[in-house]
């Protein structure tokens, strides 16, 4: 295997290793390189080595040569005879804290702590766990880690410190509330099953395995036995003793591929009934319990089994037609039966199974691939998908879409003052929308509110050796709640009996808090859609909802720390329309540069209805021109776009 400069040789046997490098050396010398022998040296994979073979190398040659308990680095992943998997995670899990650290303070949003994450800590493990079997403890470890950052916490602690909103938030996805991060052991498994389909691919594009996994195809047919070789496992269920051969790695992997291939599956292995594996069958199975053919009448079977026919292709080739019941009455000894009766019943059984899927129309006659390779060919479909066509995202949907136990977490909406309100369904997808037009950090203020992941007042009760007031900052005689201070409070009405001015005369019905939460249930009347259509007075009224909330919240957090600073409802009030006005502006640019009459007339009614200059760009010059009359901005502004 080569990558780069660095190349390496797989060796059945150590004695080999010499004769190897003189190989590399002849090519580095015909090629004009050079090799440095140098930094050469020889590791035994396993524990049960020759240690005098070792030995001997080692004065023979000046190579370094390695014995079973010490380590080397192959491409980047932590290799050794004795290294286990642990070791090689352990070392990886010190790198994503120390990376933690670093961006700790780089984000400034839920959702970009969650981009950091997904760009620039987590590829650190995946990197690793993709050719290495992940351990429930390391996934545990890395969900304390992506919580506590996440949450701004300490990314060195063992345990999980307590958070805003509840966890399983973080790997909800965003069309339902969440942040949208993948389970790490959701995406490790997507990884795993991502190796096995390059392998399939690999094979097909080459007509014949790789190089790089004709080891793991040993494995296969080591635990296959002799009722199958290579790729046939792909057909197998792997339940039971059967597949202890197999390394941690292959025997987690494919026992996900075949239950993947029983709860999604969607391949037409009728197709491939001439040339699929018959003791190992998935699609061939008995009973409720799926039984395999291999363990039906496993007493009896052996003798069927000892005949070394592992497809209706194999009986195709001795006799020239699928099997029959005359064919297995003289291929079957009369020695191996305690009495006829046996033997008949046997052959009745067997025949009775293989008429399931022997096909009507005869056998095809033709060239066919070697028998390891030939399950690789065969036309798989996961989910109305071809596996060829197939990406780690796909294999992440399919294993999220197949859990049996999703854990999506309710609302608190009790505590937000919503206890008799459920969300519409598209409320999160229509919120994702909307957001594309408001600052990051006056949308996450939104999503932490709308998740109760603000720290009011109320929630620090609980102290009793320090004195904690829960009353309103603002000298409110109310104990401070999301309802209370976004919406009670003398300073919330103040703003939005401004604010919401101009969206009454649009709108079917009041504008309560649960419309300023949650606005998804908002009714536009007619005429409002027809003058200034839908989409456009949702997104503004948005953005306009945003900006209060967190001029509300960075004033109550001013007034909390500095107790000097007195209340001020028109300051709030400023703040919030220095906001509103730059997402004004930059709503109506867009609207006009790609044409939308209806959202440009929605901006400069909500324009006029604040106050403000009606802000009007020039295409020809490329610059935007405004001028303000209520003393926020100054009186005119001059924006160039080059």
């Amino acid at each position: 295997m080569a990558f780069a400069d660095d190349c390496t040789g797989l060796l059945r046997d150590v004695n080999d290793a010499t004769t190897f490098i003189g190989l590399v050396q002849e090519y580095a010398d015909a090629a004009g390189l050079r090799l440095n022998v140098k930094k050469t040296c020889i590791m035994p994979f396993t524990r049960h080595v020759s240690k005098a073979k070792l030995a001997h190398l080692r004065q023979s040659t000046a190579l370094k040569v390695l014995g079973v308990t010490d380590t080397v680095k192959l491409l980047g992943i932590l290799q050794g005879a004795s290294v286990t998997d642990d070791q090689r995670l352990d070392a990886v899990i010190a790198k994503v804290r120390a990376r933690c650290a670093i961006w700790k303070y780089r984000a400034r949003t839920l959702r970009g702590k969650v981009v950091l994450l997904q760009s620039i800590i987590l590829p650190l493990l995946w990197y690793t766990a993709a050719v290495t079997p992940v351990t429930p403890a390391v996934v545990t470890k890395m969900n304390i880690i992506v919580r506590n950052f996440v949450h701004g916490q300490d990314t060195d602690l063992d345990k999980a410190a307590a958070g805003k909103f509840e966890q399983d938030w973080i790997y909800t996805s965003v069309n339902k509330g969440g942040l949208g991060l993948k389970p790490i052991k959701v995406f490790t498994q997507a990884m795993h099953l991502k190796c096995l389909r390059d392998a399939i691919a690999a094979t097909n594009a080459a007509g014949n395995a790789p190089r790089w996994f004709a080891p793991a195809l040993d494995l296969f047919t080591v635990a296959l036995g002799s009722l199958g070789s290579g790729f046939d496992i792909l057909y197998a269920n792997l339940r039971g003793l059967q597949w202890a051969p197999l390394t941690k790695y292959w025997r987690v992997t494919l026992r996900l591929w075949s239950d993947l291939t029983i709860s999604h599956g969607t391949t037409e292995w009728k197709r491939n009934v001439q040339t699929m594996p018959l003791w190992f069958n998935i699609f061939f199975s008995f009973g409720k319990a799926r039984t395999p053919l291999s363990e039906v009448s496993s007493t009896t079977n052996s003798a069927l089994k000892a005949l070394g026919f592992n497809r209706l292709r194999d009986y195709v080739y001795y006799h020239g037609d699928y099997a029959t019941a005359e064919l297995l009455h003289g291929l079957l000894s009369e020695d191996l039966f305690a009495r006829p009766h046996s033997k008949t019943r046997l052959i009745n059984d067997t025949m009775a199974r293989f008429n399931l899927v022997t096909p009507l129309d005869g056998p095809l006659i033709g060239p066919t691939r070697a028998d390891h390779v030939e399950a690789a060919f065969h036309d798989w479909h996961l989910d109305g998908t071809p596996v060829m066509e197939m990406k780690n995202k796909h294999f992440v949907r399919l294993l999220l879409k197949a859990r049996t136990d999703p854990k999506i977490p309710t609302l608190a909406l009790e505590q937000l003052g919503l206890s008799d309100f459920t969300p519409a369904e598209d409320t999160w997808n229509r919120e994702i929308l909307w957001d594309r037009h408001v600052l990051p950090v006056c949308a996450d203020l939104k999503f932490r509110l709308q998740h109760n992941a603000l720290g009011f007042r109320y929630k620090f009760a609980w102290r009793t050796q320090v004195t904690t007031s829960t009353t309103c900052v603002h000298d409110c005689p109310t104990t401070e709640n999301a309802l209370h201070l976004f919406w009670d409070c003398v300073v919330a009405r103040y703003q939005w009996d401004f604010y919401l001015r101009p969206f009454r005369e649009l709108i079917d019905g009041a504008i309560d808090w649960r419309l300023v939460l949650f606005p998804s249930s908002i009714r536009l009347q007619l005429s409002t859609v027809r003058v200034y259509g839908d989409y456009a007075l949702q997104a503004i009224f948005n953005f306009v909802r945003c900006c209060v909330l967190r001029a509300l919240w960075l004033h109550r957090n001013k007034r909390l720390y500095n107790p000097s600073v007195t209340t001020s409802a028109p300051f709030v009030k400023h703040h919030a329309l220095a906001y509103i006005r730059l997402h004004l502006h930059k709503f109506r640019s867009m609207a006009t540069g790609k044409g939308k009459e209806k959202w440009v007339r929605a901006t400069d009614f909500i324009t006029d209805g604040y106050g403000l200059e009606r802000i009007t760009t020039s295409t020809s010059t490329g610059t935007t021109s405004a001028s303000a009359t209520d003393g926020v901005v100054p009186s005119s502004v001059q924006v160039s776009d080059a």
